[in-house]
């Protein structure tokens, strides 16, 4: 019998299976629609998200030991639309994002 690798894990910018998919739809069609549903895959998978002030986006915790994050959360504020807490509180609810 052949041991896998355990797929779950944050191996450097490897995303578990799920958020991949969502990344990858992303990606292929960077819209708000999209956008949305990554965050809801990423709070479904425990990442602990939030508003940042200092630099005006979606911030992950992930981040700070995995610089890919950064790159990901830039774009998917971008294509949300947010600039301010009160625009990041407005697509929260257009989205549900705080059902999850």
């Amino acid at each position: 019998m052949v041991a896998h690798a355990h797929e779950h894990g944050h191996g450097h910018g490897h995303l578990p299976h799920l958020l991949e998919e969502a990344w990858e739809e992303f990606e292929h069609e960077p819209n708000a629609k999209n956008a949305a549903w990554f965050i809801i895959m990423m709070v479904m998978h425990q990442e602990n998200i939030y508003w940042s002030d200092k630099l005006k986006r979606l911030v992950c915790a992930a981040e700070v030991y995995d610089k890919s994050w950064e790159e990901r959360m830039k774009k998917v504020t971008e294509a949300l639309g947010i600039k301010t807490w009160e625009e990041y509180v407005q697509v929260k609810n257009k989205y549900n994002l705080t059902q999850y």
